[in-house]
């Protein structure tokens, strides 16, 4: 696509002349001067100068729109010369850890490996979010934060099962901390994650208050301290299932339920093969939950 229309979306994209700069690896001024040219060629203004954020003019917003189709016309038309070259096609797909575990060894996965190159970045919701929306992702599964946003579509994709659980000889203690309305020990999600406010939530309906000992990103962390018995969690019930059934992790309490989502960018239409494989992982999902 055009180089100009191309600096001008990442510009309203990035907020500031100064971050659009950096993320297309030139100069303030020289990016400043593209969008300048830009305007004389289309003889009317596209920014507002007027206040301190960055805003579009009426025509503006129309040439914005009208880059966006292009790009995403431009980005589906070389994937579709690339598969008549005979070329694979590459994408990179993002997914939170605890269901990247169990989606990747899925026959699903199999076939999407055999259609295309593919990139997995396995991380945290907050930054998929930001992947998405910087475009380095195509796609990602993460949890629902129900929060709508201009720059990701999302749509519910279903729920990942979560169990509180702890080592087998601490089951009685905590059950009885459970019955008692206050649960000690208990090693949590970070505060600022979805994840954190879902589980509090489902503790609070319970007529539960849990004193925590540690914040972590990190269910894998998190699991290795409840099997080293410094605590108890509320994890991801797939993360959990072997030491449940090695009899190593007791779950307490009934299942509680966390929302999943796939987010892409809001231009970006999927490949037919990543959405042949988000169509199976649906259903892969929906099975735990029953």
């Amino acid at each position: 696509m055009d180089d100009r229309l191309y600096k001008f979306i990442k510009l309203i994209e990035a907020g500031t002349y100064t971050k659009a700069a950096e993320e297309l690896h030139i100069s303030q001024p020289a990016l400043t001067v593209a969008i300048q040219k830009l305007e004389s060629q289309y003889k009317t203004p596209l920014l507002d100068r007027s206040g301190k954020q960055l805003e579009l003019t009426p025509a503006g917003k129309i040439v914005y729109q009208a880059a966006q189709d292009h790009e995403s016309v431009a980005h589906h038309l070389n994937e579709t010369l690339q598969r008549l070259r005979q070329k694979r096609p590459s994408v990179t797909l993002g997914i939170i850890d605890s269901l990247a575990d169990k989606l990747c060894i899925s026959p699903a996965f199999d076939a999407l490996e055999r259609a295309a190159d593919i990139t997995l970045i396995i991380n945290n919701s907050r930054y998929l979010r930001e992947a998405v929306e910087k475009r380095t992702i195509a796609a990602a599964l993460v949890i629902d934060d129900e929060l709508a946003r201009d720059t990701i579509k999302s749509s519910s994709f279903g729920n990942e099962q979560l169990q509180l659980v702890c080592k087998s000889d601490l089951a009685d203690k905590v059950q009885k901390e459970a019955d008692s309305g206050t649960i000690t020990d208990f090693i949590s999600y970070d505060r600022p994650s979805t994840t954190y406010r879902h589980i509090k939530q489902f503790l609070s309906s319970q007529g539960i208050t849990a004193k925590t000992r540690l914040y972590s990103t990190s269910p894998s962390v998190m699991l290795g301290m409840v099997l080293a018995g410094k605590g108890c969690a509320v994890l991801p019930r797939q993360l959990c299932e072997p030491h449940i059934t090695s009899g190593k992790l007791t779950p307490v309490l009934s299942n509680m339920q966390r929302p999943v989502a796939l987010i892409q960018h809001p231009n970006t239409k999927l490949p037919y093969f990543l959405a042949d494989f988000l169509a199976a992982s649906r259903g892969i999902i929906s099975q735990d939950t029953r």
